[in-house]
């Protein structure tokens, strides 16, 4: 029998014949490995982390459901018959419009005065109205994830490099400000809904749950929906979708507002629960997702990359340590070595 005696958990994760027991289990494998742990039972540990870390990078992609592309034709379908209404609106507001106005030509000049009158009054009120509000931010940075509780009962998990403005105390709206990502749980009220702005987008709601995701260099917004139903809207062209469970709205830097009938919320919002998950990631997107995730930074001076796709899952918020080591048995060509916050890259 191999001396398994000075093994660390990485020995374990190298070790070809401790790997086919782990993914290829059997009778005689077992009994070899229950006979190993019993002469070497202070080795246990060691052992359970290399096998968590072997089975993390096993994981394999949710499939959608068998009828995804029924339900894609059906939502295909009542988003057209919806744009038909609300332009067949649109036409019959113009024409009322119209027929409005014609006969206030007359009182134009009167009109002007009211008007002018109004506005300053009700812009005046506005303004002392903004500054009775107490505005609160609140940050995340590298390696940090927040949760909070808003005066209305709503819950939220900001990400790591996020923020989130919002007001003291609610009034006659129900309004924040995101930049970066976010979890949401609103608290249903149907007099007043909930409303969150994402530079040109707004995303509002009654009472539900869902994902907003806002990448402020690229002015990118993904919203993505676990319950209830989800109005996104883009200011500038007045494009709007409605969105169910399982669905996403996706708005980029080109003023396209589109909805994807299909995704799996689940794997979206693992970040919310420490599961840090990667599907088919390239090296780069590995990299961005370990600096935000654990706070970190790496130091790549010699430009050392891989063109292999990485997928992996690391539950229980995982130590870095671990999740390095599965890096380098996916990338055997390179090395990881931990210097505080630095991550420095090796060829081997």
């Amino acid at each position: 029998m191999h001396n398994y005696n000075n093994y660390s958990s990485k020995d374990f994760i190298q070790d070809e014949q401790f790997k086919r027991w782990v993914l290829n289990p059997t009778s005689q494998l077992d009994a070899k490995w229950a006979a190993i742990i019993e002469k070497y039972p202070y080795q246990l540990e060691a052992i359970n982390i290399a096998k968590n870390t072997i089975l993390s990078l096993n994981f394999q992609q949710v499939k959608a459901p068998s009828n995804v592309k029924e339900r894609i034709w059906e939502e295909v379908m009542a988003s057209q018959h919806e744009t038909n209404i609300i332009a067949n609106e649109r036409k019959e507001n113009k024409k009322a419009k119209k027929s409005i106005l014609r006969p206030l030509g007359v009182a134009a000049s009167f009109l002007l005065l009211v008007t002018f009158w109004f506005t300053h009054s009700s812009i005046t009120n506005e303004t002392d109205r903004q500054k009775e509000i107490h505005w609160i931010t609140k940050r995340t940075l590298y390696g940090e994830k927040l949760s909070l509780k808003l005066k209305d009962g709503t819950l939220v998990k900001l990400n790591s490099e996020s923020s989130l403005r919002f007001p003291q105390e609610f009034a006659d709206t129900r309004e924040v400000y995101l930049e970066g990502e976010a979890f949401f749980e609103v608290k249903r009220n149907t007099s007043t809904p909930f409303i969150i702005h994402t530079g040109e987008v707004d995303t509002k709601v009654l009472g539900t749950s869902f994902n907003v995701d806002f990448d402020t260099k690229e002015n990118n917004v993904n919203v993505s929906v676990l319950e209830g139903k989800v109005s996104v809207s883009k200011k500038e062209n007045e494009l709007s979708v409605i969105l169910t469970p399982n669905q996403m709205a996706v708005s980029d830097s080109s003023n396209t507002l589109r909805k994807i009938s299909y995704v799996d919320i689940n794997e979206i919002i693992a970040w919310k629960d420490g599961v840090l998950l990667f599907n088919e990631a390239s090296f780069s997107e590995v990299i961005v997702s370990l600096e935000k995730w654990y706070g970190v930074k790496f130091i790549n001076e010699k430009k050392l990359t891989s063109s292999a796709r990485f997928t992996g899952r690391f539950e229980n918020n995982e130590s870095l340590e671990i999740v390095l080591m599965g890096l380098e048995m996916h990338y055997p060509k390179l090395g990881f070595k931990i210097n505080g916050k630095n991550i420095l890259l090796t060829k081997k």
